[in-house]
Parts: C-alpha cells; sequence; structure tokens
C-alpha cells in the first residue's frame, strides 16, 4: 500500500480534482482531492509485481479544476501539497527487517529517521 497525506487550497473543485498514483509507468490509483481545512490521507493499493528489486519509480500528478474562476488568472490560487511525514509505502509491521538491505523499505518517523 502507498499512503498520501495532503492538504490543498479551498478553490480546488473537489469533483473535478485528482491525485493520480503511478509505480513504474502504471496508474495504480486515482483519487479526489477533497483536503481544504486539515491534512487528510488516503491509501491506493500497490498490485502484486508492480514494486521490483532495485530502482521503482514512484510518481503522484495532480489534475485541478477550480471551483468557480475558469480565467489563466485564477490557476495561480490552485495548489495541492504533500505532506511527506504522512506519505509514502506501507510496510505491515510484521515483516521483519533481517539484513541491512531491507532498511530503506522501513518507513520514516515523524522527525524523518
Amino acid at each position: 500500500k502507498f499512503q498520501v497525506g495532503y492538504l490543498s487550497a479551498i478553490s480546488v473543485m473537489p469533483e473535478a480534482s485528482y491525485l493520480t498514483l503511478s509505480v513504474n509507468d502504471v496508474v495504480v490509483g486515482r483519487a479526489n482531492i477533497r483536503a481544504t481545512h486539515s491534512v487528510k490521507t488516503f491509501t491506493f493499493d500497490i498490485p502484486p509485481n508492480a514494486l521490483q528489486a532495485g530502482f521503482n519509480s514512484i510518481r503522484l500528478t495532480a489534475e485541478q479544476r477550480h471551483r468557480v474562476d475558469c480565467s489563466l488568472q485564477a490557476t495561480y490560487e490552485l495548489w495541492t501539497q504533500i505532506d511527506p511525514s504522512q506519505t509514502g509505502l506501507l510496510i505491515p509491521r510484521s515483516t521483519p527487517v533481517s539484513r541491512l538491505s531491507d532498511l530503506p523499505a522501513l518507513s520514516p518517523d515523524a522527525q524523518g529517521a
């Protein structure tokens, strides 16, 4: 699973605004952007075999529409901020770390360590 924590501008229209997660250039999920007053999280399921040994490309893209104004100037009011302390791969706690090479798979704590 991959969790995303985010906050967005009040001007973002949730019905037509999305965050899309791709793993190794394959779209694995899409969710509406609905966090205007506080950080919200949602979780994408990562399909089996989507992650491979070695380098994996994880891309999060935003598609945003303005709630009221469709002018070019209004696009500067659109933003979505990703909270890195609540974003990343979710590794089950039951998975033991038995080798040094397993350490990069662990999620950081609130201080990033």
